[in-house]
């Protein structure tokens, strides 16, 4: 039977994406948005597509709500095979200048949102012993850039729970997934994904020589819809491994335990894997002795 999906966010981006391309697989798809107002164009087009899309209304940082919504769900549409964790945006600038308050709508959005609808579906999916949760995190997670680091703080957080609850979570059945994309050719670098925080007076002029910030700012300003990556092969790419067929059944047979936690999605997701690697085997050379020093 095709599974039952509920995906965060699917009003733009990767979320639009996936959704569609899972309702033409034949999946039954319970797709968010926070506005169906200002999302109606997505939800006509997911619902031309089949019949089998049924949207919801929710916004991921009423965190109260949130247990309601999923209960409210499967009693409506039955068991939910797959949780897809996709909602998400980013808050871009100097770290000095990001305001209290966008750090909270970052990590509320990016994080606990996440973490309320796993801790809202994980009494399902423990009943039947059998679940799948795709935590849509980004190369953000595996390394921080400049003026990048609230969205990288929300992603780490993300990519830390989901190694943990895999642990815990795989003796009954329950799978965890970390998907990590790299630049995908979506609105997400438009002004409707990416928050500016406030520069500051004269933040620019306190560099001397190169300013990091700034130089990421401007890249990813200039990158927009140059991206290398291809949403709709993204998703076709995550459906398999989600479904464990094509692309997922080979990720299947190489995994350790018939398991794979990470995937990467675009090609420039891989040099952002290797800077993490190097920078860990750089951390593990040169602190050894400084950390066997510190023993009993």
């Amino acid at each position: 039977m095709p599974p039952t999906v509920f995906i965060t966010g699917v009003s733009s981006g990767l979320g639009l994406t996936l959704a569609s391309y899972a309702l033409k697989q034949g999946a039954i798809v319970l797709g968010t948005v926070r506005n169906p107002q200002r999302a109606s164009s997505a939800l006509s087009q997911l619902s031309s597509i089949s019949s089998n899309f049924y949207p919801i209304t929710l916004d991921v940082t009423d965190l109260a709500r949130i247990p309601t919504v999923a209960d409210q769900a499967i009693k409506d549409h039955g068991p939910i095979d797959v949780l897809i964790n996709n909602a998400g945006y980013s808050v871009i600038g100097p770290l000095e200048h990001i305001t209290s308050e966008q750090a909270k709508q970052q990590m509320e959005t990016n994080y606990f949102g996440p973490l309320a609808l796993i801790q809202a579906m994980l009494p399902h999916f423990r009943a039947r012993r059998t679940g799948t949760i795709i935590n849509v995190s980004s190369v953000a997670g595996l390394n921080g850039l400049p003026s990048c680091g609230l969205y990288a703080a929300s992603k780490f957080a993300l990519e830390g729970t989901s190694e943990a609850i895999a642990a815990e979570l795989a003796p009954l059945g329950i799978r965890t997934i970390i998907v990590e994309p790299g630049g995908f050719r979506t609105d997400f670098l438009t002004s409707t994904n990416m928050v500016l925080a406030n520069k500051g007076e004269g933040w620019a002029e306190e560099y001397r020589g190169d300013n990091p910030a700034q130089a990421v700012l401007q890249k990813l300003q200039s990158w927009s819809g140059k991206q290398p990556g291809d949403p709709k092969k993204a998703a076709h790419a995550l459906w398999d491994v989600i479904t464990d067929t094509g692309m997922g059944a080979e990720l299947k047979e190489k995994g350790r335990d018939g398991k794979v936690m990470r995937v990467l999605l675009g090609s420039d997701s891989l040099g952002r894997l290797k800077s993490a690697i190097d920078m860990r085997q750089d951390a593990m050379q040169y602190s050894e002795a400084v950390a066997k020093s510190c023993d009993y």
